[in-house]
């Protein structure tokens, strides 16, 4: 199998299937498959490598080298809307990565990484649904865990922010940002004593990959 890591962007989680298995392969006029599955998976991770080391115009060129000979190659779609979000092309890689989904509903990174396209235009009801779609396909995620609490948040949901930050609090104790969300949560509530304690406790984690 192929697997896809986060490329320290919060943006992927780790994927342990095998590129395009799930999927009916391209075909030519001709009724063979082109390109192989070998060769798409060994390009899409030949793309998230240079990705990785912030080479986007070269990754960006891979993926499409895999989209050209396979359109329906969904982490290539996705990959490749990531490319565009990077580069503040919010509208393209929304895009993208709705055609990901479209393809291949299964992989939560999706999901994941459109919530985020969403929450950054504004449309906060869109993006929640798809933070939880995205944990109900991995309900260990803490990044989409935080992004739907602080939706709630931006909702005015405080009473569902409060208990979404506190299950996300009992596990990933260390997420700071968790913490100053909870704050925000407890502010608006009127309980400014909880607050305060949230915010210190915020500024005594050090961010982390909460992926890890």
């Amino acid at each position: 199998t192929t697997e896809i890591y986060t490329l320290s962007l919060h943006d992927a989680l780790p994927i342990s299937r095998p590129i395009s298995r799930h999927l009916p392969p391209h075909r030519s006029g001709t009724g063979k498959r082109a390109p192989s599955m070998a060769r798409d998976a060994e390009l899409v991770q030949k793309g998230i490598d240079l990705h990785a080391r912030g080479q986007l115009d070269a990754a960006a060129s891979v993926y499409r080298t895999v989209l050209e000979g396979n359109p329906r190659q969904p982490d290539a779609l996705h990959l490749l809307g990531l490319v565009h979000r990077q580069r503040g092309d919010l509208d393209k890689g929304r895009e993208l990565i709705r055609q990901a989904i479209a393809l291949y509903p299964g992989n939560p990174s999706y999901h994941f990484n459109l919530a985020n396209i969403e929450r950054a235009q504004g449309r906060l009801t869109e993006a929640l649904g798809l933070f939880g779609a995205a944990l109900e396909l991995a309900p260990d995620h803490a990044m989409a865990a935080l992004g739907r609490a602080q939706v709630l948040n931006r909702l005015r949901r405080f009473g569902e922010a409060e208990t979404a930050f506190r299950n996300l609090l009992a596990r990933r104790g260390d997420i700071g940002e968790a913490w100053a969300g909870l704050g925000v949560t407890m502010r608006a509530r009127g309980r400014n004593e909880e607050a305060v304690e949230a915010d210190r406790t915020a500024l005594e984690r050090e961010p982390k990959d909460v992926n890890a």
